[in-house]
């Protein structure tokens, strides 16, 4: 069958408040699936990720280039007596609001889910936050590093001894920004069969705990939690070999699973396979340390390539552990088409990472960069019914 010229989700707009990551995250994976998104700015600042003046590539901030793309951005000063009724009016065109501002925010400008409801009851409302809208801890500011450390995922990601390590990625915003996805498409579905629409709340401390849900079911139903007493350790629950070792040059290589017995042949140490210390998962684990350093001593006699030559031939689970520069030059990755060239009118052609969903009849399509900001407001505003003398006037009272 051809491929459909247009998204899965051809015919839904999204009216984007949000800003930073979780919520652009988002909307940038409704808009690559064929979403109209509209993207919500300050007036005259924007998405805060514009102005940052660190991690820019030609003059633009490569956070908001990241996140950014399948969007029309419309300047609108939220606290001017006139922007709820400017939002008023866009709101029965649209079919998601998603916004990331503490809770309450929204309410005191008038733009609360229970206000807009009654002006568009078919509207899906995500909400996203740091804490959630209820309990203790809603009012407090919320950012990736603060839900990695309140959900345990730092402590467990440290070593015995040392500091708490957190990832080296905003896992948990984009782990968020995925979360409230899948609540939008669930309350469009639903708003299928019911006609209605509903409120969506994702929060940043929920997404922390969801992510480790294996990790804390074991250690909420008695599981001793056993940390991480070196930096070869691939995971604190897994017995070794699972883990990450140094090699000859300096590199690392990682290996997760696949028979005790080939591993050991792979590594010429087919005596290590029936060793009474080592010879169950079970002491594999109990005596993990003793174990991750015997590998280690034996994976750093050679290099990298040809510890992965025979690892592969014995059917051992391993990869290399790749910097950067190796990940943009890796042949697989680069046939699968993750980093993609893309143009933008103020900086000429950059790469960025594009999206991971395959749909064989509507794929994800890339059709504009992220915009300059206000580009698309009095377009925005003209389709929607607003007279070219009305929009002059907003302008004019510094409304958009």
């Amino acid at each position: 069958m051809p491929v459909a010229s247009e998204g899965a989700l051809q015919g839904i707009t999204v009216l984007d408040f949000s800003r930073f990551m979780q919520g652009p995250h988002c909307s940038q994976m409704l808009g690559d699936l064929g979403a109209e998104v509209i993207k919500v700015e300050r007036l005259g600042a924007g998405d805060d990720n514009r102005g940052f003046q660190f991690n820019r590539i030609r003059g633009i901030n490569s956070f908001f280039l990241a996140l950014n793309r399948n969007k029309r951005s419309v300047t609108l000063d939220l606290k001017h007596p006139k922007a709820k009724g400017v939002v008023a009016r866009l709101l029965p065109t649209c079919d998601v609001l998603l916004e990331n501002f503490r809770p309450g925010t929204m309410e005191k400008l008038g733009l609360g889910y229970e206000t807009l409801a009654r002006i568009n009851p078919r509207l899906v409302y995500c909400a996203c936050s740091g804490y959630g809208q209820e309990g203790p801890y809603r009012d407090r500011p919320g950012q990736d590093l603060l839900a990695q450390v309140m959900s345990g995922l730092a402590w467990a990601t440290g070593r015995t001894g040392g500091y708490p390590r957190t990832a080296g990625s905003y896992v948990v915003d984009a782990y968020g920004a995925m979360l409230a996805t899948v609540g939008i498409l669930a309350a469009l579905q639903s708003r299928v069969h019911t006609g209605r629409g509903q409120r969506v709340d994702v929060c940043l401390l929920d997404a922390g705990l969801h992510m480790q849900c294996q990790e804390l079911t074991y250690h909420l139903n008695g599981g001793q939690f056993r940390s991480r007493e070196n930096d070869e350790v691939g995971h604190p629950l897994e017995p070794a070999p699972y883990g990450i070792y140094p090699t000859a040059d300096r590199r690392f290589l990682a290996t997760s699973a696949g028979p005790w017995s080939n591993l050991c042949r792979a590594i010429g140490l087919p005596a290590l396979e029936t060793d009474p210390l080592f010879d169950t998962p079970q002491k594999r684990l109990d005596r993990r340390p003793e174990l991750q350093a015997k590998l280690a001593a034996v994976f750093r006699a050679q290099p990298r390539a040809v510890w992965l030559e025979r690892l592969t031939a014995e059917g051992v689970w391993s990869a290399p552990v790749y910097d950067y520069g190796e990940v943009a030059e890796d042949p697989h990755i680069k046939s699968g088409g993750m980093i993609r060239t893309e143009h933008h009118a103020e900086i000429g052609h950059y790469r960025v990472i594009g999206n991971p969903i395959r749909l064989s009849e509507t794929p994800p399509r890339y059709r504009t960069p992220p915009p300059p900001l206000g580009a698309d407001t009095a377009q925005v505003l003209k389709e929607r019914g607003f007279p070219d003398e009305e929009i002059a006037q907003l302008r004019a009272e510094n409304v958009i």
